[in-house]
């Protein structure tokens, strides 16, 4: 992954509103700049709960919602690239 790159991680669930009718939700990343979408954060048919991974160029930007007969909770947390560090069991 590239240093100028920015990495949001997005968490969300949704529960059926009526468990007879259709029911979907979709979320696009969206530039503040122009308004212009990036990319598909989520885009899913019924219930469920899951866990996205974004990277984008570092900008200002907003998530847009889009939810039919559906409750749903989003949670979006910036995450930072790490190094996994392996100790030698000598030490």
């Amino acid at each position: 992954m590239s240093p100028n790159k920015e990495r949001l991680e997005s968490t969300h669930e949704y529960r059926d509103q009526a468990k007879d009718r259709y029911s979907a939700i979709h979320a696009r990343v969206l530039s503040s700049f122009a308004d212009s979408p990036l990319l598909v954060a989520v885009d899913r048919h019924g219930p469920g709960h899951d866990v996205a991974y974004v990277t984008e160029d570092p900008r200002p930007f907003f998530l847009v919602i889009e939810s039919e007969n559906l409750d749903w909770s989003v949670e979006v947390d910036e995450g930072l690239p790490g190094q996994k560090v392996v100790s030698d069991p000598k030490d």
